[in-house]
């Protein structure tokens, strides 16, 4: 009986024990502050309630995202020193305590025993977590600001003399931010603990890296292009061109002026015209619809495909694409233009040398001249000849006129012969004809002599047959324009 009264004593005791534990350690997990001691990048928040803890870290991570910044540039060739104040918060910094927001969560989560445990155990140093948005300091150091601050650079230059040699002009390199070191120095200079306040009056110190790029083209990009000498020249007669001819050769020559041509590049026609159209415009000239000249815009185009055509035989090039125009030209012989007719027809060749090709057009009162510079074997050469094959006879066009008496014929306007003309390309080593090509076989129609008669009822007067398509537009892009 006596052993029964211990036990049940005991049994009591460990109950009332357990239960003073549990309370305690109830009211241990219960508390809403946060331990004493406990600091979050540097700040006390030992003692105070969760809320305020958060507020007050709240309140100094604002403060830290709005501690000066002040960038240093140092002096360059084009720039004097420069001082930028900012701050972290508008360079792209700022600051969360995620580490800490999450053990304060499990200070007030789950069963008594574990939030007492997470209490016990919780550390007393907590770091914060900085964030860096690199958009905004490149926004603040933009390409426009470096331009401003520091210039552009200066491409080296090619210079062609009056006498056809070739000079050289170095270029200059420009002062630019160096990014990479940049961005690891401030990257480096980002605190991670608050700072206190005599501290955060004075701005954190960073300087800007910078580094001196070269220009986009330098005299090794020149001189690896191996643009060595004039290879080819050739120059076509404007005596006959009046202005607006005169401004649609010139739109179309100076978009090829100083075009280059990388080894196995094709040049194509189509894509200067649309430059030329888009850049200076066409104006009113003659161009070439069904063997005719009639008013349009864009004439005289041909003349610059015609005269860079020779100009790439006498080079040696590859001709990928030409034709001749309908009618013969005034300023080539027959067999020797390249005509053109927008989405129709289209000149075009190919740098087939083992260096670029630099094209140099000029204009004056009296002639267009092309010339190519690049790097051939100067003991060869290249020129056209043309052979007239055939002649062909002028056709008659009878239309009906009633004003006429019966069976009268006028004429009206007086046709051309046509003429089927073969060209060869001949080749020169040290003066020696040493091979004959034939290029092309074209064919200029004939242009009908047109008579008016007044032919019976009864007889038909021969007429042209319908054209299912509409005709092509040599020599310019638009037309015939009739007043």
């Amino acid at each position: 009986m006596k052993k029964l009264h211990v036990l049940l004593i005991i049994l009591i005791s460990l109950l009332l024990i357990t239960a003073v534990v549990y309370g305690l350690l109830q009211l241990y997990a219960a508390k809403n502050t946060v331990p004493s001691g406990v600091r979050v990048g540097g700040i006390d928040i030992g003692g105070l309630t969760f809320k305020a803890a958060e507020r007050r870290l709240n309140d100094e991570i604002s403060k830290l995202e709005l501690t000066p910044v002040l960038f240093t540039v140092p002096e360059s060739e084009n720039s004097p020193k420069l001082e930028i104040m900012s701050d972290w918060k508008r360079a792209g910094v700022h600051y969360t305590a995620e580490d800490w927001l999450d053990a304060m969560q499990q200070l007030t989560q789950g069963s008594v025993l574990r939030r007492a445990s997470a209490r016990w155990h919780l550390a007393k140093q907590w770091n914060l977590t900085a964030h860096w948005d690199k958009t905004n300091l490149r926004r603040t150091f933009s390409p426009s600001w470096e331009a401003k601050q520091f210039g552009e650079a200066i491409n080296a230059q090619r210079i062609i003399g009056p006498d056809d040699r070739i000079s050289y002009e170095p270029g200059r390199p420009v002062t630019r931010i160096d990014w990479k070191v940049f961005e690891k120095t401030f990257k480096q200079s980002i605190p991670v603990s608050m700072i206190n306040t005599k501290k955060r009056l004075s701005p954190s110190l960073i300087p800007v890296a910078l580094t001196e790029q070269n220009p986009a083209v330098t005299l090794d990009t020149l001189r690896r292009q191996g643009i060595q000498r004039k290879i080819a020249e050739f120059a076509t007669g404007l005596a006959s061109s009046k202005a607006g001819r005169l401004h649609n050769i010139g739109a179309a020559a100076q978009v090829i002026d100083g075009m280059l041509l990388a080894p196995g590049a094709i040049f194509d026609y189509a894509k200067v015209i649309d430059q030329a159209e888009t850049k200076y415009g066409f104006q009113p000239a003659p161009v070439i619809v069904q063997g005719k000249l009639v008013p349009g815009i864009g004439g005289g185009i041909c003349q610059v495909s015609s005269t860079l055509y020779n100009a790439a035989i006498q080079a040696g090039l590859g001709i990928i694409e030409r034709r001749n125009h309908s009618l013969p030209v005034s300023y080539l012989p027959k067999g020797q233009d390249a005509t053109f007719a927008k989405g129709f027809i289209n000149f075009r060749f190919k740098n087939t040398t083992s260096h670029y090709i630099l094209i140099k057009a000029t204009l004056n009162s009296n002639n267009l001249s092309i010339k190519l510079f690049g790097d051939i074997p100067s003991n060869i050469n290249y020129r056209l000849e043309s052979r007239t094959v055939k002649v062909l006879p002028i056709p008659h066009k009878f239309v009906k006129n009633n004003t006429l008496a019966l069976g009268e014929q006028e004429m009206i306007s007086q046709g051309r012969i046509g003429y089927i003309i073969e060209t060869y390309v001949i080749k020169y080593v040290d003066g020696e004809r040493t091979e004959t090509r034939k290029i092309s076989r074209d064919t200029y129609s004939p242009q009908p002599t047109i008579i008016a008669i007044n032919m019976p009822e009864q007889s038909r007067v021969p007429s042209e047959p319908k054209r299912a398509k509409a005709p092509l537009i040599e020599d310019g892009v638009e037309g015939p324009t009739f007043p």
